[in-house]
């Protein structure tokens, strides 16, 4: 079986388009969802391996358009009908951490074991309210337009999160939906997990529906959606590769620092912010010999 990878982006549509050409020669299929605020759609090359997604979303920040965003590409991958091995979300400036080769290799064994692969904690997001307990993510009512970054009024953001949090107001439901999980938003999950998604989505609306008024929850929808599944997932790490210089946002990694990219054992890395002719440049060096 061959692989399916949904790529989230919104600029440097040359990189999108060198690696997408680059995972469909190998047979793979490229689902890519562009920014609807982003001009970019107009110069991704498609082809019959490579697609781009009609219905997009104008993506922002900690919203739940993220999420909108990712089940887009999700169902317009289901659609097809394929079976996948793995389908893996990835965005528009993440690139291969190995080679064709090694990747392979490394997919057919993590695949023979049904590894899903995806970072979520071990312990239900029931209480805490900071960052090691999130209790702020999902227990509070926000209006989406208060969550984005660019709104007039997202001044306000914070002194709503507080006043629930010291008037002790919770969401009636968020019990309901209990235990939550988090991690990082990349993965790469087996087709069978990613259309038992679909399906617990489609027979719990109102699970869907409640992700609507939480914040930054592209990092526990999917992490929650899987461990409300009847049969305990083989749960690894994503294998992704990042370096975190700042505290909000990887780092762009430069050329010194692509061999460390390579002896990684990732999948993988993120992010990378190339010129035209870079890409090519890049994945040549990956599929080279030392």
């Amino acid at each position: 079986m061959k692989d399916c990878y949904l790529v989230l982006c919104h600029n440097r549509p040359w990189q999108v388009n060198v690696l997408s050409a680059y995972l469909a020669e190998q047979g793979h299929d490229v689902f890519i969802h562009v920014d609807a605020s982003s001009p970019a759609a107009a110069d991704i090359r498609t082809s019959d391996l490579v697609h781009l997604v009609e219905n997009r979303v104008a993506v922002k920040w900690g919203s739940f358009s993220m999420i909108a965003a990712e089940m887009e590409l999700i169902r317009a991958a289901m659609a097809s009908g394929k079976e996948y091995r793995y389908v893996h979300l990835i965005s528009g400036q993440c690139l291969p951490a190995m080679g064709k080769d090694k990747m392979e290799a490394c997919l057919n064994a993590a695949y023979a074991q049904k590894q899903q692969m995806i970072t979520c904690s071990e312990e239900p997001i029931t209480k805490g309210w900071g960052r090691k307990g999130r209790l702020y993510r999902i227990a509070v009512w926000y209006p989406q337009f208060m969550v984005d970054r660019n709104s007039k009024w997202h001044y306000v953001f914070r002194k709503w999160m507080k006043l629930w949090r010291f008037t002790g107001i919770r969401r009636f439901s968020w019990k309901k939906y209990a235990p939550f999980h988090y991690g990082s938003q990349w993965w790469s999950l087996t087709g069978d997990c990613v259309r038992n998604i679909v399906k617990y989505v489609d027979e719990h609306p109102d699970f869907y529906d409640f992700f609507r008024h939480t914040f930054c929850s592209d990092e526990m929808f999917v992490q929650t959606t899987i461990k409300h599944f009847e049969e305990a997932p083989n749960i690894t790490n994503n294998r992704r590769f990042m370096i975190w210089r700042r505290s909000m946002s990887p780092s762009d990694l430069t050329e010194e620092e692509w061999p460390q990219v390579r002896e990684s054992g990732a999948l993988f890395a993120r992010k990378f912010a190339m010129d035209p002719g870079d890409t090519e440049r890049y994945l040549a060096a990956l599929n080279s010999d030392f």
